[in-house]
């Protein structure tokens, strides 16, 4: 969820909001939200821990990376259901085990994508006191994790379909007011940068840097 699903929906979000602003520097301001949003997760991810050491600094980015996922983690965890079924795996094991154990986990988002991937594959994850999720049908298997890779792979491409499709159907709406070329742009991003971890690093900045230089 948050290398990928995450960054790339509130990038759309604020690029929807943004093709309606006339301001630039408006725009600015909002394409910045996306990149904020990576900040506070790689932050939760070094410092969100509820040790002596760490809960003064790390409460605030945790809360605020739970806040942000709220949504994304959701679509994941049914785009992990609809990979399934496309791969022929057991995806209505999944969606029930989605609904039945995706809030087994302290987090109030991780759970949703563990959640569908333990159905789909029907097996159970465990982690020691602190949650279970799936059935416990079968043995792990070292085949599964070329099938949760291929899951993963799957429910990415899926999304990214769905992106795209999205941003094409709102640059036809919103080409009589000449700013189709910014959707233009972000299925150009999308397409090439956003399909590696380095989107969620390093691409996504030098792309906008591109970008604005090129309307400024």
């Amino acid at each position: 969820t948050d290398s990928y699903i995450s960054p790339v929906f509130y990038f759309m979000i604020i690029s929807i909001i943004g093709i309606f602003t006339d301001s630039y520097a408006v725009f600015v301001i909002l394409i910045l939200i996306p990149f904020n949003y990576r900040i506070f997760n790689t932050l939760d991810a070094m410092v969100g821990y509820e040790t002596d050491e760490l809960i003064d600094i790390g409460f605030v980015p945790a809360k605020i990376d739970d806040i942000l996922n709220y949504i994304p983690s959701r679509i994941a965890g049914l785009f992990v259901v609809l990979s399934a079924f496309c791969l022929n795996f057991d995806y209505k094991n999944s969606y029930k085990i989605l609904k039945r154990d995706a809030r087994n986990c302290p987090s109030p988002n991780s759970g949703f994508t563990m959640a569908s991937a333990a159905g789909a594959l029907n097996i159970q994850l465990i982690k020691l006191d602190t949650y279970i999720l799936g059935d416990n049908n079968k043995n792990i298997e070292t085949s599964d994790i070329g099938r949760a890779v291929k899951l993963s792979k799957l429910a990415i491409f899926l999304f990214s379909v769905t992106i795209i499709l999205f941003i094409i159907i709102n640059s036809v709406m919103v080409i009589c007011r000449g700013a189709a070329c910014i959707f233009f742009w972000e299925i150009y991003m999308l397409s090439f940068f956003a399909m590696s971890k380095s989107f969620c690093k390093n691409s996504w900045l030098s792309s906008n840097v591109t970008f604005l230089r090129l309307f400024n």
